[in-house]
């Protein structure tokens, strides 16, 4: 058999090659038993990516964790008469290339690729000796699954160091490699292990995604430990089905995958990091993926936090001491876990920032004594960098979970943004109130002068609370907040007025802080070249523009029920979204607001009742006949399983502004709608609901009213009864607000 040198293209967001690999090639002849459909070798390119890196900071943490030192591939092919199984067909170490000045060419590889059909790629990123150690390049003809899970890598201690890089693997299945074919083929590696850090009162930059230590009063941080670290790991996750691939920007693990032998208990075994001197944040200890392991009621071998500080008592200002009067840092158990006494694994590419909000009193006496005893007298946030930035607030008895605790508005009046927020406790019981009272009295009233003339608090349990410049709606699933003025309007000194505030939550014992703010931006600055997401964050407004005169909504409307019975109006998050229920908030009658009322036949069209312009600043509209032909008239396409939703569930329906099915990066170029059926009196349609769309326009035709209606087969403009529920889709003009759509 002939070989041909093929490349590697690692692409990685960050950092930089520093040395060079092994220039031999291996390879592994492919084993008797196995047909060669085709023989010879290719080049190719292998696109390897790292996935985003989230940094508190610290020097050098970016390269490390990005950086590949060495690559081997593995390339399995399915055996004869049984495709489902695949064996081992080719083992390669790559090297570096060169250009003509004898330079290094950053992130190519140079790598030899078999011929075959239907093969699966594995590759190995910084686990080269791992391969070796384990017997991976005289594997031939094993089979894959056993191979995989025989490469395991037991460095627990050596990873610490900042000169060793971390393993990855990554994965690419189905793959045919013939003449024809296209010489790039996009991977991407996941690093095999987890980084754990921590910090004082740590936040998130609003602009990056960059972590931050602050100031506790009351606690002055010196130490961090884990106890009970896994002391081996899989490289390769066996099971490739485990992985996230909704997003391929931001893929990951969401079990653990372990080694057939994994120790982590029955001895004082444990990683740490100490320093000499206060220190606001700490970077970083990487372990092995772990689960949480009990018997007869011990967990001695759930891998654990130990924090240890200094207590400061926040009356006197005074230091916990020893006997001999020096500060005495003492030491707390810090659990991985999302609500009580439910413990989370470690994952693989996952890093968790433990954030320290709040001590109430000293800890205990050893480290050794706060890993077996129970967490006590301290409160943490857990940022959990996984898809999404995730901030977990654990009391030990309840959680409060947030997607973000900043929020940042744009400059114009009645702009709105929204995060999502989870609990174990009803939304109900949430008590709000702002730290301060710089932008005025808030209704419901919060701030009182109580009889001794002091100024004390009294945090409202209502859905809504409001200042001079705020207005905070709260829900089970959503804190909401609308800012009442334009960046602008500002009131001079003396006025106390900010454009800065913080909300704040009381959930039983838990008190989360939310940071609110109003940035000189609007969304029309994207439209300019500007990257509104950097700057504002994802704006749950933000519409969709395929060349009409008009925007189209990025979801279908919803209607939600507050407390004191009056309705919320948004945008559903995902353009395939529909509740298939009747009562789902999201079918409404013809020009009616309310989609919990049932059989309403409405005369004539009036815009006081359009429940489109219940949302944000009242510009967004329910399109007319002639709007939603002309969308028609943009192309469209029909499909089943079209749109992936987040949670990797997929829709049917049809694109509009398109006449093919878009790549599933690409489908929120275009719209969608869903094909979410109708209700007909107090019934939903379930035998319409994957086949049918039907949404409402603004024109009459008759006793009827107009909607744009599809299948499988059709689509177009009809007229049906106005006491039908249908979805609605909204639209707002472009000409009358040039270059931006909420001026």
């Amino acid at each position: 058999m002939k070989h041909i040198k093929a490349y590697i293209l690692t692409a990685l967001l960050a950092g930089v090659f520093y040395s060079c690999l092994d220039e031999t090639l291996e390879y592994t002849q492919y084993p008797s038993g196995i047909p060669e459909t085709e023989s010879g070798d290719r080049d190719m390119r292998l696109k390897v990516s790292v996935p985003k890196t989230y940094s508190a900071g610290a020097a050098g943490s970016i390269d490390r964790e990005e950086r590949i030192d060495t690559l081997d591939v593995l390339v399995f092919a399915p055996a004869a008469g049984n495709p489902d199984k695949k064996y081992l067909r080719s083992a390669v170490t790559g090297s570096v290339v060169k250009d003509d000045e004898g330079n290094v060419v950053k992130n190519v590889f140079e790598v030899v690729m078999p011929l075959g059909k239907d093969m699966d790629v594995h590759v190995f990123a910084n686990a080269h000796s791992d391969l070796v150690r384990n017997g991976a390049f005289g594997a031939g003809g094993k089979e894959m699954q056993a191979v995989l899970g025989s490469i395991t890598t037991a460095r627990k201690y050596d990873i610490q160091k900042a000169d060793v890089m971390l393993p990855m693997h990554g994965s690419v299945t189905g793959v045919t490699i013939d003449k024809d074919s296209k010489d790039v083929l996009p991977v991407s590696v996941l690093r095999s292990v987890s980084k754990v850090s921590v910090m004082i009162n740590g936040s998130v930059s609003a602009s990056s995604d960059e972590l931050t230590g602050g100031e506790l009063d009351e606690f002055k941080l010196y130490e961090m430990y884990v106890f009970f670290p896994a002391d081996s790991a899989r490289v390769a996750t066996a099971d490739t089905t485990q992985f996230y691939t909704v997003r391929p920007d931001s893929g990951n693990v969401k079990t653990a995958t372990l080694p057939a032998k994994l120790r982590a208990g029955n001895r004082p075994d444990s990683i740490s990091i100490k320093s000499t001197t206060v220190v606001k944040q700490i970077e970083s200890i990487y372990l092995y993926e772990n689960i949480p392991w009990s018997k007869d009621g011990f967990d001695y071998a759930t891998s654990r936090m130990v924090l240890g500080g200094v207590f400061y008592d926040k009356t006197t200002g005074s230091p916990d001491k020893n006997a001999d009067g020096t500060p005495r840092i003492s030491y707390y158990r810090i659990n991985f876990q999302d609500n009580k006494d439910v413990q989370y694994p470690l994952l693989r590419n996952h890093h968790y920032v433990f954030s320290i909000t709040s001590v109430a009193a000293p800890g205990y006496d050893t480290p050794r004594q706060a890993a077996e005893g129970k967490p006590i007298n301290i409160q943490v946030t857990v940022f959990d960098w996984m898809n999404e930035l995730h901030e977990i607030v654990n009391d030990g008895q309840h959680y409060f979970n947030t997607s973000s605790k900043n929020i940042t508005l744009p400059r114009d009046a009645n702009s709105i943004r929204s995060i999502e927020v989870e609990s174990d406790v009803d939304a109900s019981e949430w008590k709000m109130y702002f730290k301060d009272t710089d932008n005025g009295v808030t209704t419901p009233q919060t701030w009182f002068k109580d009889k001794s003339g002091n100024d004390s608090i009294d945090a409202t349990a209502g859905a809504t609370l409001q200042n001079s410049r705020y207005k905070v709606t709260k829900t089970d699933d959503k804190i909401t907040v609308e800012v009442l003025k334009k960046y602008s309007d500002l009131p001079p000194a003396p006025s106390t007025e900010s454009r800065d505030d913080v909300l704040v939550l009381m959930v039983k014992n838990l008190r989360i802080y939310i940071r609110i703010t109003q940035a000189d931006k609007s969304p029309d600055d994207w439209g300019n070249g500007g990257d509104l997401n950097t700057d504002l964050g994802e704006d749950p407004n933000k519409p969709l523009d395929v060349g009409l005169p008009f925007y189209v909504a990025k979801g279908n409307l919803i209607a939600t029920k507050n407390a004191d019975g009056s309705l919320s109006y948004v945008f559903a998050d995902e353009q395939g979204y529909y509740s298939g229920k009747a009562d789902g908030g999201d079918l409404f009658c013809w020009n009616t607001a309310d989609p919990f009322t049932f059989e309403v036949t409405q005369s004539s069209w009036e815009d006081a009742r359009d429940p489109c312009r219940k949302v944000g600043d009242g510009k967004w509209r329910t399109p007319t006949d002639a709007e939603l032909q002309a969308l028609i008239d943009a192309g469209n396409v029909w499909g089943e399983n079209i749109y992936t939703m987040t949670d990797g569930t997929t829709k049917n329906g049809r694109y509009f502004g398109t006449i093919t099915v878009p790549a599933e990066a690409d489908q929120d170029k275009y719209v969608f709608l869903p094909t979410a059926s109708y209700r007909n009196g107090s019934s939903y349609n379930n035998a319409g609901d994957g086949t049918g769309g039907y949404y409402w326009s603004t024109t009459s035709a008759g006793t009827f009213a107009c909607r744009l209606i599809f299948y499988s087969s059709s689509c177009g403009v009809d007229a049906n009864r106005r006491n039908l529920g249908n979805p609605v889709r909204c639209v707002r003009d472009k000409w009358a607000y040039p270059n931006a759509f909420d001026k």
